[in-house]
């Protein structure tokens, strides 16, 4: 009877997401070239029109959004089989979406495309930074010292992107949309913070630290053998 080498295993594991990796890089890259080459040509070619998206909130406040809606005139509030009675005074609580305009005003498309630039950069940086930590694992050597650095980098970049994104979209939302549009219903600048991630980049950056424990406590016994 064969037992599987759970180092082979975990080497194999390494190799496919490393491929899976790639894969994320090269449309990344790809995606990358195409917004930052094409829109701008598209722009041009639209007579000089810029497509902007803006993050905004359903609602008078950009914080914890709230939209009170209207009844229809055929809304009733029997009780249903089965079903909870409909509220007099039903609300939409934390909507949020994207606005799309077209503008033919430059210096709010050039700085669109500066934050859309930097966000690509960030990604793209992201992983490579994990791409390397899966090249060396694959290749064996997943104790390499350069790791707990990348994993630390990375840590970082999860943590302040987290942060830091949602308020410059905010700050450009501010800044374009200076006064609630006309619409239908009341939107406002979105400002919502990503905890999930920010909350990741503090995992990835306590586990950089063990990880650099581990490398060292690997140097000291490759020493003493």
């Amino acid at each position: 009877m064969t037992i599987p080498n759970p180092t082979l295993e975990r080497r194999g594991l390494a190799r496919g997401l490393k491929v899976w990796i790639d894969v994320l890089l090269f449309l990344s890259l790809g995606a990358g070239v195409v917004f930052t080459v094409g829109w701008p040509i598209a722009a041009v070619a639209g007579h000089g029109r810029f497509d902007l998206s803006i993050p905004v909130s359903i609602g008078g406040t950009s914080f914890r959004p709230t939209h009170p809606l209207a009844l229809a005139e055929t809304a009733s509030a029997d009780i249903l089989p089965g079903r909870l009675p409909l509220s007099q005074s039903p609300s939409l609580v934390e909507t949020r979406g994207e606005l799309r305009l077209l503008t033919s005003s430059f210096e709010p498309a050039l700085v669109f495309w500066i934050i859309s630039l930097v966000f690509f950069l960030a990604l793209v940086l992201g992983l490579l930074l994990l791409r390397g930590i899966l090249r060396t694992t694959a290749d064996g050597h997943p104790f390499h010292p350069s790791n707990p650095g990348r994993l630390n980098r990375l840590g970082w970049i999860i943590l302040v992107a987290s942060l830091v994104i949602p308020v410059i979209q905010y700050l450009f939302g501010v800044w374009v949309l200076p006064e609630p549009p006309a619409t239908e219903f009341p939107i406002s600048p979105s400002l919502e913070f990503q905890e999930e991630w920010a909350f990741c980049g503090l995992l990835v950056l306590l586990l950089a630290a063990v990880w650099k424990e581990a490398v060292r406590m690997a140097e000291e016994q490759s020493l003493t053998v």
